[in-house]
């Protein structure tokens, strides 16, 4: 009888040992449950507070992106009365588009990509010089016989602007063309003959 209530005893401490063991285990792993919950909703709160960010400086990029195209078409066709919209659709895709009146009195908004090769063009040209400005990376301009499509009577607007952004901000422009329209509006010119160049 002494044995089988030793034999008990013992079991019973075993069990209660086991108990023991079961119960730190499970504190632990609640406060490891309880540091992980912390950790994801820290997380949760990071990527909403950068979502935000991210979003609010959107706005404010493609507003500036916004004015200076919308600026800069408006010097180079003096003649028209374009303005430059970007349009954001679902919050997501922003795509880029022209407004004016047409002949008969219609509102027009076509997409860039829609339009003529000198809007394109002139388009490119801001956009270009935008993100030089924006990123503040090297300050070079080059533009590989780019410019062909742009008429005769907006050069001067063109160049005009390309040449005030270049003062103001220091940028260079190379400009590399067949065009001999674009000759007169460079302070420099090199001909480029045999893989060998020379100053005109």
């Amino acid at each position: 009888m002494v044995s089988a209530a030793q034999q008990h005893k013992g079991m019973l401490e075993s069990v209660q040992k086991d108990v023991f063991r079961i119960r730190k285990i499970l504190s632990d792993k609640e406060i490891e449950l309880e540091g992980s919950i912390m950790y994801r909703n820290n997380l949760d709160w990071a990527y909403q507070y950068l979502n935000t960010l991210v979003k609010e400086e959107s706005v404010r990029f493609i507003s500036r992106l916004e004015e200076i195209l919308d600026y800069g078409i408006k010097a180079i066709f003096d003649d028209r009365d374009y303005q430059i919209k970007i349009l954001v659709e679902d919050g997501k895709r922003a795509s880029i588009h022209l407004f004016y009146t047409d002949e008969e009195g219609n509102n027009i908004s076509p997409d860039i990509k829609d339009c003529g090769g000198g809007i394109r063009t002139v388009v490119g040209v801001l956009m270009q010089m935008f993100f030089i400005f924006h990123y503040d990376v090297e300050r070079i301009l080059i533009i590989d016989e780019g410019l062909s499509q742009v008429s005769s009577e907006y050069l001067p607007n063109l160049f005009g602007l390309v040449d005030e952004m270049a003062k103001k901000n220091g940028l260079k422009v190379l400009l590399i063309t067949h065009d001999s329209r674009m000759m007169a509006y460079a302070s420099k010119q090199y001909v480029v003959e045999n893989h060998r160049a020379r100053e005109a």
